[in-house]
Protein backbone atom coordinates (compact mmCIF):
# COMPACT_ATOMS: atom_id res chain seq x y z
CA UNK A 1 0.00 0.00 0.00
CA UNK A 2 1.17 3.67 -0.52
CA UNK A 3 2.06 5.45 2.24
CA UNK A 4 -0.44 8.11 3.19
CA UNK A 5 0.90 11.60 2.89
CA UNK A 6 2.18 13.72 5.72
CA UNK A 7 2.65 16.96 4.31
CA UNK A 8 4.23 20.36 5.70
CA UNK A 9 2.65 23.34 4.72
CA UNK A 10 4.77 25.94 3.64
CA UNK A 11 2.73 29.37 3.53
CA UNK A 12 5.07 31.70 1.52
CA UNK A 13 3.01 34.60 1.13
CA UNK A 14 4.09 36.32 4.21
CA UNK A 15 7.73 35.72 6.20
CA UNK A 16 9.09 33.97 3.75
CA UNK A 17 11.84 32.00 5.09
CA UNK A 18 15.00 32.49 3.53
CA UNK A 19 16.39 29.40 1.47
CA UNK A 20 19.55 28.98 4.31
CA UNK A 21 16.85 28.64 6.82
CA UNK A 22 14.67 25.92 5.06
CA UNK A 23 17.86 24.08 4.58
CA UNK A 24 18.37 23.78 8.26
CA UNK A 25 14.30 22.24 9.07
CA UNK A 26 13.89 20.14 6.18
CA UNK A 27 15.81 17.53 8.18
CA UNK A 28 14.14 18.27 11.44
CA UNK A 29 10.24 17.79 9.47
CA UNK A 30 11.89 14.69 8.05
CA UNK A 31 12.92 13.45 10.86
CA UNK A 32 9.45 13.86 12.83
CA UNK A 33 7.35 12.33 10.40
CA UNK A 34 6.75 14.50 7.41
CA UNK A 35 7.44 13.13 3.70
CA UNK A 36 6.02 15.95 1.77
CA UNK A 37 5.98 19.27 1.31
CA UNK A 38 2.64 21.92 0.67
CA UNK A 39 4.48 24.77 -0.70
CA UNK A 40 2.18 28.13 -1.38
CA UNK A 41 4.75 30.41 -3.20
CA UNK A 42 2.16 33.18 -3.95
CA UNK A 43 4.19 36.49 -4.82
CA UNK A 44 7.49 34.55 -3.86
CA UNK A 45 7.26 32.78 -6.99
CA UNK A 46 10.26 33.95 -9.67
CA UNK A 47 7.44 35.53 -11.87
CA UNK A 48 8.89 36.11 -15.52
CA UNK A 49 7.96 38.16 -18.67
CA UNK A 50 4.07 39.33 -18.49
CA UNK A 51 3.65 38.22 -14.77
CA UNK A 52 6.91 39.41 -13.39
CA UNK A 53 4.45 42.35 -11.34
CA UNK A 54 2.92 39.60 -9.27
CA UNK A 55 6.53 38.72 -7.84
CA UNK A 56 7.87 40.04 -4.27
CA UNK A 57 11.10 42.24 -4.37
CA UNK A 58 12.30 39.48 -2.24
CA UNK A 59 10.67 36.99 -4.18
CA UNK A 60 12.78 32.94 -4.70
CA UNK A 61 15.05 33.05 -7.64
CA UNK A 62 15.25 30.30 -10.13
CA UNK A 63 18.37 29.12 -8.73
CA UNK A 64 16.04 29.30 -5.10
CA UNK A 65 13.10 27.01 -6.50
CA UNK A 66 16.09 24.41 -7.58
CA UNK A 67 17.64 24.76 -4.51
CA UNK A 68 14.68 24.12 -2.24
CA UNK A 69 13.46 21.33 -4.51
CA UNK A 70 16.93 19.78 -4.45
CA UNK A 71 17.09 20.02 -0.32
CA UNK A 72 13.43 18.38 -0.12
CA UNK A 73 14.53 15.22 -1.95
CA UNK A 74 17.61 14.78 0.10
CA UNK A 75 15.62 14.64 2.96
CA UNK A 76 12.85 12.82 1.14
CA UNK A 77 10.03 15.27 0.89
CA UNK A 78 7.81 15.73 -2.03
CA UNK A 79 6.88 18.82 -3.47
CA UNK A 80 3.19 19.83 -3.59
CA UNK A 81 3.04 23.31 -5.15
CA UNK A 82 -0.12 25.22 -3.91
CA UNK A 83 -1.15 27.96 -6.57
CA UNK A 84 -4.59 29.81 -6.40
CA UNK A 85 -6.64 29.60 -9.11
CA UNK A 86 -10.18 31.00 -8.27
CA UNK A 87 -10.54 32.53 -4.41
CA UNK A 88 -7.44 34.57 -2.75
CA UNK A 89 -6.31 35.64 -5.79
CA UNK A 90 -5.24 39.05 -4.21
CA UNK A 91 -1.35 38.42 -5.05
CA UNK A 92 -2.74 39.07 -8.65
CA UNK A 93 -6.13 40.66 -8.44
CA UNK A 94 -4.59 43.50 -6.85
CA UNK A 95 -2.59 45.40 -9.18
CA UNK A 96 -3.97 47.47 -12.13
CA UNK A 97 -2.90 45.03 -14.79
CA UNK A 98 -5.58 42.51 -13.98
CA UNK A 99 -7.85 44.24 -11.84
CA UNK A 100 -10.28 43.89 -14.85
CA UNK A 101 -10.50 40.08 -14.06
CA UNK A 102 -12.03 40.68 -10.30
CA UNK A 103 -15.38 39.49 -9.83
CA UNK A 104 -16.42 42.97 -8.19
CA UNK A 105 -14.34 45.68 -8.92
CA UNK A 106 -13.55 46.76 -5.57
CA UNK A 107 -12.32 43.62 -4.07
CA UNK A 108 -9.08 41.69 -5.24
CA UNK A 109 -10.38 38.40 -3.30
CA UNK A 110 -11.84 36.13 -6.39
CA UNK A 111 -11.53 35.98 -10.12
CA UNK A 112 -14.61 36.14 -12.44
CA UNK A 113 -14.77 32.92 -14.20
CA UNK A 114 -16.87 33.97 -16.53
CA UNK A 115 -14.12 36.13 -19.61
CA UNK A 116 -11.57 34.20 -21.14
CA UNK A 117 -8.88 36.14 -19.39
CA UNK A 118 -9.19 34.72 -16.48
CA UNK A 119 -8.16 31.54 -17.55
CA UNK A 120 -5.59 32.83 -19.46
CA UNK A 121 -4.13 34.37 -16.41
CA UNK A 122 -4.32 31.42 -14.72
CA UNK A 123 -2.64 29.38 -18.05
CA UNK A 124 0.35 31.62 -17.60
CA UNK A 125 0.63 31.36 -13.53
CA UNK A 126 0.22 27.37 -13.28
CA UNK A 127 2.56 26.76 -16.47
CA UNK A 128 5.91 29.23 -14.77
CA UNK A 129 4.99 27.42 -11.37
CA UNK A 130 4.69 23.81 -13.02
CA UNK A 131 7.47 24.56 -15.50
CA UNK A 132 10.45 24.71 -12.21
CA UNK A 133 8.33 21.97 -10.65
CA UNK A 134 9.17 18.84 -13.70
CA UNK A 135 9.30 16.34 -10.56
CA UNK A 136 6.06 17.30 -8.91
CA UNK A 137 3.46 14.61 -9.71
CA UNK A 138 0.62 16.28 -7.77
CA UNK A 139 -0.54 20.01 -7.74
CA UNK A 140 -2.92 22.27 -5.46
CA UNK A 141 -4.94 23.97 -7.17
CA UNK A 142 -6.65 25.57 -3.89
CA UNK A 143 -10.51 26.58 -4.96
CA UNK A 144 -11.58 27.61 -1.35
CA UNK A 145 -13.36 30.50 -0.12
CA UNK A 146 -14.21 32.26 -3.18
CA UNK A 147 -15.70 35.01 -1.62
CA UNK A 148 -18.61 37.22 -3.85
CA UNK A 149 -18.63 34.59 -6.24
CA UNK A 150 -22.18 35.41 -8.06
CA UNK A 151 -22.23 38.83 -7.48
CA UNK A 152 -20.59 40.43 -10.11
CA UNK A 153 -22.68 41.43 -13.51
CA UNK A 154 -20.96 38.93 -15.73
CA UNK A 155 -21.91 35.99 -13.13
CA UNK A 156 -25.62 37.37 -12.53
CA UNK A 157 -25.89 37.62 -16.33
CA UNK A 158 -24.49 33.96 -16.36
CA UNK A 159 -27.05 32.66 -13.73
CA UNK A 160 -29.73 34.25 -15.23
CA UNK A 161 -29.48 31.92 -18.23
CA UNK A 162 -28.53 28.59 -15.40
CA UNK A 163 -31.47 28.69 -13.32
CA UNK A 164 -29.12 30.54 -10.83
CA UNK A 165 -26.79 27.77 -10.59
CA UNK A 166 -23.36 29.16 -8.59
CA UNK A 167 -22.50 25.22 -7.41
CA UNK A 168 -22.14 24.75 -11.72
CA UNK A 169 -21.00 28.27 -12.09
CA UNK A 170 -17.91 27.05 -9.58
CA UNK A 171 -17.66 23.94 -10.87
CA UNK A 172 -17.38 25.01 -14.43
CA UNK A 173 -14.09 27.06 -13.55
CA UNK A 174 -13.10 24.51 -11.30
CA UNK A 175 -13.24 21.79 -14.63
CA UNK A 176 -11.87 24.91 -16.54
CA UNK A 177 -8.07 24.75 -14.42
CA UNK A 178 -8.00 20.74 -14.51
CA UNK A 179 -8.58 21.12 -18.18
CA UNK A 180 -5.58 23.00 -18.41
CA UNK A 181 -3.27 20.66 -16.13
CA UNK A 182 -4.50 17.41 -18.14
CA UNK A 183 -1.65 18.92 -20.91
CA UNK A 184 1.27 17.77 -17.98
CA UNK A 185 1.25 13.64 -17.92
CA UNK A 186 0.47 12.10 -14.77
CA UNK A 187 -0.23 15.15 -12.97
CA UNK A 188 -2.67 15.05 -10.17
CA UNK A 189 -5.00 17.70 -8.58
CA UNK A 190 -5.53 18.64 -5.04
CA UNK A 191 -8.55 21.49 -4.33
CA UNK A 192 -9.83 22.40 -0.79
CA UNK A 193 -12.89 21.20 -0.31
CA UNK A 194 -15.38 24.32 1.34
CA UNK A 195 -16.90 25.32 -1.84
CA UNK A 196 -18.31 21.59 -2.49
CA UNK A 197 -19.87 21.07 0.73
CA UNK A 198 -23.17 23.05 0.12
CA UNK A 199 -23.23 21.65 -3.15
CA UNK A 200 -25.48 18.60 -4.55
CA UNK A 201 -24.23 14.98 -5.15
CA UNK A 202 -25.38 15.13 -8.81
CA UNK A 203 -24.16 18.76 -10.10
CA UNK A 204 -20.76 17.34 -8.75
CA UNK A 205 -21.01 14.09 -10.65
CA UNK A 206 -22.28 16.17 -13.96
CA UNK A 207 -19.03 18.19 -13.73
CA UNK A 208 -17.08 15.35 -14.34
CA UNK A 209 -13.93 16.48 -11.62
CA UNK A 210 -14.01 13.18 -9.92
CA UNK A 211 -11.84 11.54 -12.65
CA UNK A 212 -8.80 13.45 -11.94
CA UNK A 213 -9.33 16.08 -8.71
CA UNK A 214 -9.15 14.95 -5.00
CA UNK A 215 -10.93 17.02 -2.61
CA UNK A 216 -8.91 18.13 0.75
CA UNK A 217 -11.15 18.09 3.93
CA UNK A 218 -10.20 20.67 6.13
CA UNK A 219 -11.21 21.74 9.83
CA UNK A 220 -8.66 23.46 11.91
CA UNK A 221 -10.82 23.82 15.38
CA UNK A 222 -9.53 21.88 18.62
CA UNK A 223 -13.47 20.72 19.14
CA UNK A 224 -14.11 19.09 15.22
CA UNK A 225 -17.09 16.77 15.05
CA UNK A 226 -16.07 13.50 13.28
CA UNK A 227 -19.74 13.45 12.33
CA UNK A 228 -19.64 16.32 10.12
CA UNK A 229 -16.84 15.47 8.47
CA UNK A 230 -18.16 12.01 8.11
CA UNK A 231 -20.81 13.73 6.18
CA UNK A 232 -18.59 15.22 4.16
CA UNK A 233 -16.84 12.17 3.42
CA UNK A 234 -20.25 10.08 2.86
CA UNK A 235 -21.29 12.93 0.18
CA UNK A 236 -17.43 12.74 -1.77
CA UNK A 237 -17.65 8.99 -1.80
CA UNK A 238 -21.26 9.10 -3.29
CA UNK A 239 -20.17 11.98 -5.57
CA UNK A 240 -17.35 9.38 -7.47
CA UNK A 241 -14.27 11.29 -5.71
CA UNK A 242 -11.76 8.41 -6.27
CA UNK A 243 -9.74 9.68 -3.27
CA UNK A 244 -9.21 12.33 -0.80
CA UNK A 245 -6.99 14.24 1.85
CA UNK A 246 -7.10 15.88 4.74
CA UNK A 247 -5.79 18.96 6.39
CA UNK A 248 -5.02 20.01 10.14
CA UNK A 249 -3.36 22.91 11.32
CA UNK A 250 0.19 23.18 13.19
CA UNK A 251 -0.02 26.96 13.16
CA UNK A 252 -2.18 29.99 11.45
CA UNK A 253 -5.29 29.06 12.75
CA UNK A 254 -5.88 30.82 16.59
CA UNK A 255 -6.73 34.45 15.45
CA UNK A 256 -5.03 36.68 12.51
CA UNK A 257 -3.02 38.18 14.73
CA UNK A 258 -1.53 35.24 16.68
CA UNK A 259 2.10 35.67 18.04
CA UNK A 260 2.34 32.74 20.10
CA UNK A 261 1.23 28.95 18.55
CA UNK A 262 -1.10 27.10 20.82
CA UNK A 263 0.51 23.29 21.27
CA UNK A 264 -2.34 21.94 23.08
CA UNK A 265 -5.35 23.56 20.78
CA UNK A 266 -3.58 21.56 17.37
CA UNK A 267 -2.49 18.89 19.34
CA UNK A 268 -6.28 18.44 19.93
CA UNK A 269 -7.47 18.81 16.51
CA UNK A 270 -4.41 16.11 15.55
CA UNK A 271 -6.30 13.48 17.64
CA UNK A 272 -9.43 14.74 16.32
CA UNK A 273 -8.37 14.03 12.59
CA UNK A 274 -6.69 10.57 13.86
CA UNK A 275 -10.40 9.35 14.95
CA UNK A 276 -11.56 10.41 11.17
CA UNK A 277 -8.78 8.81 9.04
CA UNK A 278 -9.38 5.49 11.03
CA UNK A 279 -13.47 6.04 10.57
CA UNK A 280 -12.63 7.09 6.87
CA UNK A 281 -10.47 3.73 6.22
CA UNK A 282 -12.71 1.46 7.86
CA UNK A 283 -16.22 2.72 6.72
CA UNK A 284 -15.22 4.32 3.13
CA UNK A 285 -12.48 1.86 1.48
CA UNK A 286 -14.02 3.26 -1.92
CA UNK A 287 -12.42 6.34 -1.21
CA UNK A 288 -8.77 6.34 -0.81
CA UNK A 289 -7.10 7.79 1.72
CA UNK A 290 -4.04 9.95 0.58
CA UNK A 291 -2.43 11.48 3.80
CA UNK A 292 -2.97 14.49 5.73
CA UNK A 293 -1.57 18.24 5.35
CA UNK A 294 -0.97 20.01 8.37
CA UNK A 295 -1.30 23.73 7.34
CA UNK A 296 0.86 26.62 8.51
CA UNK A 297 -0.47 29.70 7.96
CA UNK A 298 1.37 32.78 7.99
CA UNK A 299 -1.31 34.97 6.80
CA UNK A 300 -4.89 34.25 6.63
CA UNK A 301 -4.90 36.37 3.35
CA UNK A 302 -2.94 38.70 1.11
CA UNK A 303 -3.91 41.56 2.91
CA UNK A 304 -3.74 40.25 6.16
CA UNK A 305 -1.31 40.90 8.97
CA UNK A 306 1.44 38.15 10.08
CA UNK A 307 0.67 35.67 12.43
CA UNK A 308 2.51 33.05 14.29
CA UNK A 309 6.24 32.58 12.34
CA UNK A 310 7.96 29.52 11.55
CA UNK A 311 10.41 29.02 14.30
CA UNK A 312 7.45 29.40 16.74
CA UNK A 313 5.32 26.83 15.12
CA UNK A 314 7.71 24.38 15.30
CA UNK A 315 7.40 22.50 18.64
CA UNK A 316 3.78 22.21 17.79
CA UNK A 317 4.45 20.99 14.41
CA UNK A 318 6.76 17.91 15.64
CA UNK A 319 3.95 17.74 18.38
CA UNK A 320 1.54 16.96 15.47
CA UNK A 321 3.67 14.76 13.48
CA UNK A 322 4.85 12.51 15.92
CA UNK A 323 0.54 12.29 17.47
CA UNK A 324 -0.08 11.60 13.82
CA UNK A 325 3.15 9.11 13.54
CA UNK A 326 2.53 7.08 16.42
CA UNK A 327 -0.81 8.10 17.86
CA UNK A 328 -2.10 9.93 20.99
CA UNK A 329 1.04 12.49 22.38
CA UNK A 330 -0.74 12.23 25.76
CA UNK A 331 -3.93 11.87 27.03
CA UNK A 332 -5.20 11.37 30.47
CA UNK A 333 -2.62 8.79 31.65
CA UNK A 334 -3.60 9.12 35.47
CA UNK A 335 -7.48 8.81 34.11
CA UNK A 336 -6.91 5.43 32.77
CA UNK A 337 -4.83 4.05 35.06
CA UNK A 338 -7.25 4.81 37.86
CA UNK A 339 -9.66 3.04 35.54
CA UNK A 340 -8.02 0.18 35.16
CA UNK A 341 -7.52 -0.47 38.91
CA UNK A 342 -11.33 0.21 39.14
CA UNK A 343 -12.31 -2.38 36.92
CA UNK A 344 -9.76 -4.88 38.60
CA UNK A 345 -11.24 -3.57 41.79
CA UNK A 346 -14.70 -4.59 40.60
CA UNK A 347 -13.26 -7.89 39.32
CA UNK A 348 -11.87 -8.89 42.76
CA UNK A 349 -15.05 -8.22 44.67
CA UNK A 350 -16.97 -10.63 41.84
CA UNK A 351 -16.55 -13.95 42.26
CA UNK A 352 -18.17 -14.80 39.13
CA UNK A 353 -15.84 -12.34 36.84
CA UNK A 354 -12.57 -13.59 39.13
CA UNK A 355 -13.40 -16.74 40.69
CA UNK A 356 -9.79 -17.91 41.34
CA UNK A 357 -9.56 -15.07 43.60
CA UNK A 358 -7.13 -11.59 43.93
CA UNK A 359 -3.53 -13.82 43.65
CA UNK A 360 -4.61 -14.51 39.80
CA UNK A 361 -5.99 -10.94 38.63
CA UNK A 362 -2.76 -9.18 40.13
CA UNK A 363 -1.13 -12.17 38.14
CA UNK A 364 -2.19 -11.08 35.14
CA UNK A 365 -1.88 -7.20 35.33
CA UNK A 366 1.85 -8.29 36.43
CA UNK A 367 2.44 -10.35 33.10
CA UNK A 368 0.23 -8.77 30.50
CA UNK A 369 3.17 -6.18 29.40
CA UNK A 370 5.03 -9.70 29.35
CA UNK A 371 2.71 -11.00 26.92
CA UNK A 372 1.93 -7.59 24.71
CA UNK A 373 5.75 -7.49 24.17
CA UNK A 374 5.67 -11.28 22.92
CA UNK A 375 2.63 -10.59 21.19
CA UNK A 376 1.08 -14.15 21.75
CA UNK A 377 -2.90 -13.50 21.42
CA UNK A 378 -3.13 -17.25 22.58
CA UNK A 379 -1.72 -15.99 25.62
CA UNK A 380 -3.80 -13.13 26.02
CA UNK A 381 -6.98 -15.03 25.08
CA UNK A 382 -6.24 -17.62 28.29
CA UNK A 383 -6.23 -14.64 30.22
CA UNK A 384 -9.15 -12.73 29.15
CA UNK A 385 -11.55 -15.31 31.24
CA UNK A 386 -14.65 -12.74 31.66
CA UNK A 387 -16.40 -9.90 30.12
CA UNK A 388 -15.30 -8.08 33.77
CA UNK A 389 -11.72 -9.43 33.08
CA UNK A 390 -12.28 -8.23 29.28
CA UNK A 391 -13.50 -4.92 30.28
CA UNK A 392 -10.55 -4.74 32.71
CA UNK A 393 -7.63 -5.50 30.19
CA UNK A 394 -9.56 -3.15 27.73
CA UNK A 395 -8.46 -0.45 30.27
CA UNK A 396 -5.36 -1.58 30.52
CA UNK A 397 -4.36 -1.96 27.09
CA UNK A 398 -5.17 1.79 26.77
CA UNK A 399 -2.81 2.41 29.29
CA UNK A 400 -0.03 0.35 27.94
CA UNK A 401 -0.87 2.21 24.91
CA UNK A 402 -0.72 5.62 26.27
CA UNK A 403 1.71 5.20 29.15
CA UNK A 404 3.90 2.59 27.59
CA UNK A 405 7.16 2.99 25.44
CA UNK A 406 6.00 3.51 22.42
CA UNK A 407 4.83 7.03 22.79
CA UNK A 408 7.45 7.52 25.78
CA UNK A 409 10.41 7.31 23.02
CA UNK A 410 7.91 9.64 20.86
CA UNK A 411 7.90 12.40 23.46
CA UNK A 412 11.56 11.82 24.27
CA UNK A 413 12.78 11.90 20.72
CA UNK A 414 10.81 15.38 20.10
CA UNK A 415 12.32 16.87 23.17
CA UNK A 416 15.41 15.58 22.38
CA UNK A 417 15.47 17.42 18.25
CA UNK A 418 14.20 20.01 20.01
CA UNK A 419 15.96 20.64 23.02
CA UNK A 420 13.95 21.26 25.15
CA UNK A 421 13.53 19.78 28.63
CA UNK A 422 9.29 19.22 28.88
CA UNK A 423 5.95 20.29 27.00
CA UNK A 424 3.76 21.77 29.35
CA UNK A 425 0.53 21.67 27.03
CA UNK A 426 -1.40 23.85 30.07
CA UNK A 427 0.71 26.78 29.77
CA UNK A 428 1.56 26.04 25.95
CA UNK A 429 4.97 26.11 26.08
CA UNK A 430 8.35 24.21 26.18
CA UNK A 431 10.73 24.61 28.82
CA UNK A 432 14.23 24.02 28.82
CA UNK A 433 16.81 25.62 26.24
CA UNK A 434 16.05 24.65 22.91
CA UNK A 435 18.54 24.07 20.27
CA UNK A 436 16.47 23.54 16.78
CA UNK A 437 17.14 25.96 13.83
CA UNK A 438 15.84 29.59 15.05
CA UNK A 439 14.49 28.58 18.95
CA UNK A 440 16.53 31.96 19.56
CA UNK A 441 12.84 33.32 18.10
CA UNK A 442 10.89 31.12 20.12
CA UNK A 443 12.00 31.88 22.94
CA UNK A 444 12.49 35.67 22.45
CA UNK A 445 8.89 36.08 21.02
CA UNK A 446 8.07 34.41 24.78
CA UNK A 447 9.57 37.12 26.37
CA UNK A 448 8.11 39.65 23.98
CA UNK A 449 5.12 38.20 24.06
CA UNK A 450 4.39 37.87 28.38
CA UNK A 451 6.76 40.94 29.26
CA UNK A 452 6.60 43.78 26.92
CA UNK A 453 3.35 45.52 27.42
CA UNK A 454 2.76 44.04 30.73
CA UNK A 455 6.30 46.16 31.82
CA UNK A 456 6.06 49.36 29.94
CA UNK A 457 2.52 49.59 31.22
CA UNK A 458 3.52 48.83 34.88
CA UNK A 459 6.02 51.53 34.34
CA UNK A 460 4.40 53.95 32.19
CA UNK A 461 1.30 53.65 34.51
CA UNK A 462 1.43 52.36 37.80
CA UNK A 463 3.80 54.46 39.06
CA UNK A 464 2.43 57.07 41.63
CA UNK A 465 5.24 59.39 40.92
CA UNK A 466 4.53 59.39 37.30
CA UNK A 467 0.80 59.81 37.67
CA UNK A 468 1.67 62.65 40.03
CA UNK A 469 4.68 64.47 38.76
CA UNK A 470 5.03 63.44 34.58
CA UNK A 471 1.53 62.93 33.54
CA UNK A 472 0.49 63.66 29.79
CA UNK A 473 0.38 67.10 30.59
CA UNK A 474 3.68 68.20 31.91
CA UNK A 475 5.39 66.47 29.22
CA UNK A 476 3.16 68.41 26.68
CA UNK A 477 4.29 71.73 27.93
CA UNK A 478 7.46 70.20 28.84
CA UNK A 479 8.09 71.10 32.46
CA UNK A 480 8.75 68.99 35.67
CA UNK A 481 10.72 69.18 38.93
CA UNK A 482 13.69 67.03 38.51
CA UNK A 483 13.45 66.14 42.42
CA UNK A 484 10.46 63.76 41.59
CA UNK A 485 11.70 63.13 38.35
CA UNK A 486 15.19 61.69 39.77
CA UNK A 487 12.50 59.09 41.82
CA UNK A 488 11.68 57.22 38.47
CA UNK A 489 14.14 57.99 35.88
CA UNK A 490 16.85 55.03 36.77
CA UNK A 491 14.06 52.55 36.65
CA UNK A 492 12.90 53.91 33.41
CA UNK A 493 16.44 54.41 31.57
CA UNK A 494 17.46 50.72 32.39
CA UNK A 495 14.03 49.46 31.26
CA UNK A 496 14.43 51.29 27.94
CA UNK A 497 18.34 50.12 27.87
CA UNK A 498 17.41 46.39 28.49
CA UNK A 499 14.50 46.45 26.17
CA UNK A 500 16.79 48.05 23.04
CA UNK A 501 19.63 46.18 23.63
CA UNK A 502 17.18 42.72 23.66
CA UNK A 503 15.19 44.47 20.42
CA UNK A 504 18.71 44.69 19.07
CA UNK A 505 19.61 40.89 19.19
CA UNK A 506 16.11 40.22 18.50
CA UNK A 507 16.51 41.77 14.78
CA UNK A 508 19.34 40.48 14.04
CA UNK A 509 17.87 36.76 15.13
CA UNK A 510 14.64 38.00 12.97
CA UNK A 511 17.65 38.78 9.93
CA UNK A 512 19.16 35.43 10.23
CA UNK A 513 15.93 34.03 8.99
CA UNK A 514 13.82 36.65 7.41
CA UNK A 515 13.97 39.26 4.84
CA UNK A 516 14.19 42.69 5.46
CA UNK A 517 10.07 43.77 4.66
CA UNK A 518 9.20 40.91 7.42
CA UNK A 519 11.67 41.68 9.94
CA UNK A 520 10.17 45.64 9.69
CA UNK A 521 6.12 44.49 9.34
CA UNK A 522 6.50 42.26 12.83
CA UNK A 523 8.43 45.19 14.65
CA UNK A 524 6.07 47.76 13.89
CA UNK A 525 2.97 45.48 14.77
CA UNK A 526 3.90 43.41 17.55
CA UNK A 527 6.92 45.87 19.29
CA UNK A 528 6.78 49.68 17.96
CA UNK A 529 3.04 50.12 19.24
CA UNK A 530 4.33 48.95 23.15
CA UNK A 531 8.18 50.19 22.51
CA UNK A 532 7.21 53.79 20.97
CA UNK A 533 5.80 55.08 24.56
CA UNK A 534 8.83 53.96 26.06
CA UNK A 535 11.01 55.78 23.78
CA UNK A 536 8.64 58.87 23.73
CA UNK A 537 8.85 59.01 27.38
CA UNK A 538 12.97 58.62 27.71
CA UNK A 539 13.05 61.53 24.53
CA UNK A 540 10.75 63.56 26.86
CA UNK A 541 12.00 62.96 30.57
CA UNK A 542 15.76 63.48 29.00
CA UNK A 543 14.56 67.20 27.83
CA UNK A 544 12.63 68.14 30.06
CA UNK A 545 14.88 67.51 32.63
CA UNK A 546 17.83 69.45 31.14
CA UNK A 547 15.59 72.57 31.44
CA UNK A 548 16.72 72.16 35.35
CA UNK A 549 12.72 72.80 36.43
CA UNK A 550 11.90 75.86 34.50
CA UNK A 551 8.14 76.93 34.19
CA UNK A 552 5.83 75.23 31.27
CA UNK A 553 5.93 76.45 28.42
CA UNK A 554 2.86 78.52 27.83
CA UNK A 555 3.36 79.65 24.26
CA UNK A 556 2.45 75.90 23.27
CA UNK A 557 -1.20 76.59 24.85
CA UNK A 558 -3.41 75.95 22.67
Amino acid sequence: ATTPMRLVHLDLKGAAPKVSYLEQIFPLFSIFGANGLLIEYEDMFPFKGDLEILKSPYAYSVADIEKIQQLAEANKLEIIPLVQTFGHMEFALKHDKYKHLRELERFPNTMNPNIPDSSLLVVKILSQVLDLHKKSSWIHIGADETFCLGEGTDSKNWLAKNNGDINKMFLNHVKEVGNIIKIYPGMKLLMWDDMLRKTKVETIKDSGITEYISPVIWKYKPNLKVEEIESFISKYAESGFKSMMFASAFKGATGVDQIWTSVNFHLNNTIKWLEVIQLAKSKYPSLSYLGIALTGWQRYDHFSTLCELLPVGIPSLAICLQTLAHGRFFKNLLLLFHLSIFTCILSYNNPVSCSRGPTVCIYKIQFLPLLLVAGSQDSLQCLVTSHREKVLFFFFLNWCYYKGKFNEEAKKKTLTVLGFKDIVLSKDICEGAGLFPGHEIYEMILHIKTKLKTEIQDILELHSIIRGWFTRYHRKYHFGNPRNMDMFGKKILEAHKTWEDFLQNFRVQMENIYFPDAVEEWMEVNVNPHMDQLREFVKDYNEILTLNAKPKDMGKVS
